[in-house]
């Protein structure tokens, strides 16, 4: 905890407090525009809080989420590149281990914020938690039959913000790297966003399977797909980067 006051504390209060109000506005307004609308409900079923977080995971995270979030991560790690923090460290290595921690900590951070802030709006929105059982339910109209494989509320709410969590820890990650290579700042945020977008018009990838959330109206949560996977990437790259980086002047 005290590690994210850090981070808060180190970048402009206005610009963290624009993207807490922004991602808490957003969620409202999308699960309006796509599941509450009352034309919506008649033509495609009631919603419940299960269909917002799909929703959110497979459209609105990568689309209107990502971009802002990754926007906010890049400014921080520029703050933790400054050429005063950069001289106290002891190696190369040392410096992108730093970045790493930073990385974590600003992405299990948003993870967490979303994922709360969701349950809360989207509860408040459905009035419902889970409601696939009934006939008149979005998840019934979509499959056309009674659901066999209802996720549990922690199989749900753990793939939920483990997808938040290693979209936003692998994409910052991919961001860094390309910084790190090129001494390009913008160059990095356009690739993690052009890979995010690609993988997911394509349906293919390493990070397309965290937004396959809507296979749960027909398989249920898959805990290899949508939890163990994303760790297991996460883990992966936090483990090989700090080995693959090359030397760099900070002081050019």
């Amino acid at each position: 905890m005290k590690k994210i006051n850090k981070l808060l504390g180190s970048v402009e209060i206005t610009l963290t407090l624009s993207v807490i109000l922004y991602i808490a506005c957003l969620i409202p307004v999308h699960t309006v525009k796509r599941l509450t609308d009352s034309e919506l409900m008649l033509r495609y079923g009631t919603p419940c809080l299960y269909d917002v977080i799909m929703e959110i995971s497979v459209f609105a995270l990568w689309k209107y989420i990502l971009p802002i979030v990754l926007f906010y991560i890049l400014y921080l790690l520029k703050y933790e590149l400054n050429s005063a923090v950069v001289i106290r460290m002891k190696s190369v290595r040392t410096i992108w281990i730093s970045l790493q921690k930073n990385i974590v900590c600003s992405s299990f951070f948003f993870s967490l914020y979303i994922t709360i802030i969701t349950f809360i709006e989207g509860y408040f929105m459905t009035g419902e938690i889970c409601n696939w059982n009934d006939t008149n339910s979005k998840a019934y109209e979509i499959v056309m039959r009674p659901l066999s494989n209802i996720p549990e509320l922690w199989e749900i709410t753990i793939a939920y913000a483990v997808g938040i969590y290693t979209a936003l820890y692998v994409s910052s990650t991919i961001l860094m790297y390309i910084w790190w290579l090129t001494d390009k700042s913008w160059l990095g945020y356009m690739a993690a966003i052009c890979i995010l977008t690609i993988e997911n018009l394509c349906k293919k990838g390493y990070l397309y399977r965290y937004y396959t959330f809507s296979m749960a109206y027909y398989e249920g949560i898959n805990v290899y797909t949508n939890i163990l996977y994303p760790l297991a990437l996460s883990i992966v790259l936090m483990l090989i980067t700090p080995f693959i980086i090359r030397r760099k002047d900070f002081l050019k």
